[in-house]
């Protein structure tokens, strides 16, 4: 990410893509690193959008339902290609790609974002994760980031447009139904806010939850 902001800053165009076989500084949400092994997909572009800053906080969504849309075509297996929120992609209940969106920002506007994301290809270096090899798929990493950039395209300008992805995401988001938990609340997941946000409930009561780690609750 750090060579795709750098390349922003020069001038780099809306779309350009920066790729590495490995990375030494990878990072995820919340400042984790990001174990990458070679044989997986490691890249960064410049996303210049003409939207409204408040508009940003659902690219991480949008981004997902491109990539998740890559995966579920690269992959042979019944195990559904699913949305974590807010930013994983997994097959069945296992983690093969990670998202992370970085924002520059001057004053109130959004100059540009850099869109980091990885794809387990060959090989799961996490437990309980799993790699697009495992589930059919015969390419490797070059071909899957080729394979990828049609379906992210197209999710990220319908967004770009005003279009409305998070109905998507929702209908394509993992644990819908179950009982979770994010931060400190608990409830059955039964979809997204207009916003983005998680849609909860417990008992009687709906309630919207903006951030947090989701997990299953007992």
């Amino acid at each position: 990410m750090d060579r795709a902001r750098e390349a922003a800053l020069a001038g780099a165009a809306h779309g350009h893509l920066v790729s590495a076989t490995v990375q030494e500084r990878g990072r995820g949400r919340r400042g984790n690193d990001w174990s990458s092994p070679a044989g997986n997909v490691y890249a960064s572009f410049v996303a210049r959008l003409d939207v409204p800053a408040a508009r940003f906080a659902s690219l991480t969504l949008a981004v997902g339902l491109g990539l998740r849309d890559a995966v579920a075509n690269a992959i042979d297996t019944t195990a559904p290609a699913v949305i974590k929120w807010p930013n994983d992609i997994l097959i069945g209940d296992a983690k093969c790609a990670g998202i992370l969106v970085e924002t520059q920002t001057t004053g109130r506007a959004r100059d540009f974002a850099i869109v980091g994301f990885g794809v387990n290809v060959a090989r799961a270096p996490l437990d309980g994760a799993t790699d697009l090899a495992a589930h059919g798929y015969p390419g490797d990493a070059e071909r899957f980031l080729a394979e990828a950039r049609g379906p992210l395209s197209r999710v990220i300008s319908r967004f770009a447009a005003g279009g409305d992805v998070v109905q998507d995401v929702s209908a394509h988001l993992a644990w819908r139904g179950q009982r979770v938990r994010c931060g400190e609340r608990v409830g059955v997941l039964i979809g997204l806010a207009p916003s983005g946000a998680l849609l909860l409930k417990a008992g009687a009561d709906t309630f919207e939850v903006m951030s947090g780690t989701l997990r299953r609750a007992p």
